[in-house]
């Protein structure tokens, strides 16, 4: 796993954490400059959208669980995660 963090170039804040995990192509943001989760019918991210916030020394994940789809060379939806 690693993890780093995304600054304003002007204040020098973070305003995001990012992490990427072994096997996973895709990194996981979790924005913490207060930006609230877009609405439901808004075009999401296949991963889902995360905020986050500190809670002394734990920071705490707030994540929308947008389940993505793929779709089959036959045109039929098929779900991106195995049950």
């Amino acid at each position: 796993m690693k993890i780093w963090n995304e600054t304003d170039p002007v204040s020098g804040t973070t305003i995001a954490w990012e992490d990427r995990r072994v096997g996973r192509r895709a990194t996981t943001t979790i924005w913490m400059d207060g930006r609230s989760h877009p609405p439901e019918n808004a075009a999401h991210e296949r991963g889902g959208f995360t905020t986050g916030a500190w809670e002394g020394s734990t920071l705490v994940a707030h994540h929308n669980a947008h389940e993505g789809r793929q779709i089959r060379r036959n045109g039929a939806p098929a779900a991106t995660r195995r049950r």
